[in-house]
């Protein structure tokens, strides 16, 4: 259960992200030629269509954030606390938002949507391979480590993961069973409520099948934990980093606007 929640909040928030960016390419590609010919008017610069672009994106992504967050969160049945909610929602539109200028920065930096899609592809591979949830940050390879610091999902993950998890101390047992109840003396005080068995009975010493643990010790807090390197006390720090990384974003596609033309005419 505690796994499908967290393939959940991944999928979800791949899955949504990866539809921004992939949508909106074809749309700035295709509207591009029309930008270039009313800028050369002298209509409005380059810079205004940049900007303009950021923020008419911003209601759509709002609505976006408000019923798909609220779906899921509700029908997988997420902490109900103020904090974990606001965190995920305000982590949610803001990886949106991120996806989203990317894709607007692929499209001018590139000269088609075909290409613009192919390094999409690419990215969005890398961001979810390195986030630290399918294979956590300890488990990698040195030579592949850079890669878990550049991954925009691990941020947004971490943030999401953590607030969901934190202080949550329902015992679960790792990495499977039931929690044992019925042991007899002189077990009773060394087993019930600690080790797990398949069956949630004692039968014997040999039928272990787990240790029992609370969920944010299993998550992430432990030296052990299913999330090794995600930590609490950085979900500030995740979300600053991906606003930063979104007003660099916009920045870019700014400067390339200006110093790029892919008009053939």
């Amino acid at each position: 259960d505690i796994q499908s929640r967290i393939n959940a909040i991944m999928f979800m928030m791949m899955l949504t992200a990866a539809y921004n960016l992939f949508t909106i390419m074809p749309f700035q590609i295709e509207k591009r030629a029309l930008v270039y010919r009313e800028i050369s008017s002298g209509m409005y610069w380059m810079t205004m269509a940049v900007l303009s672009d950021g923020i008419v994106e911003m209601p759509y992504l709002i609505a976006e954030t408000i019923v798909g967050v609220n779906i899921v969160y509700w029908g997988v049945g997420f902490q109900d606390t103020e904090m974990s909610y606001l965190y995920y929602n305000l982590t949610f539109f803001t990886y949106l938002y991120f996806m989203t200028a990317l894709g607007m920065f692929l499209a001018i930096l590139l000269p088609d949507a075909l290409s613009a899609q192919l390094v999409a592809t690419v990215v969005v591979q890398v961001f979810q391979l390195f986030a630290g949830v399918i294979v956590p940050f300890d488990k990698l390879p040195v030579y592949y480590k850079p890669m878990y610091w550049i991954s925009a999902q691990h941020y947004a993950g971490e943030a999401i993961i953590t607030t969901q998890f934190h202080d949550d101390h329902t015992p679960i047992c790792n990495p499977s069973g039931k929690i044992i109840e019925d042991a007899p003396w002189p077990f009773k005080k060394f087993i019930n409520g600690k080790f797990c068995s398949e069956s949630g009975k004692f039968v014997g010493l040999s039928d272990f099948t787990g240790i029992v643990q609370a969920a944010e010790d299993f998550m992430y807090k432990s030296d052990h934990a299913f999330l090794h390197g995600y930590k609490f006390e950085n979900r500030e720090l995740d979300l600053t980093i991906i606003i930063a990384w979104c007003i660099a974003l916009r920045l870019l596609t700014a400067l390339a606007a200006v110093t790029i033309n892919h008009n053939k005419r």
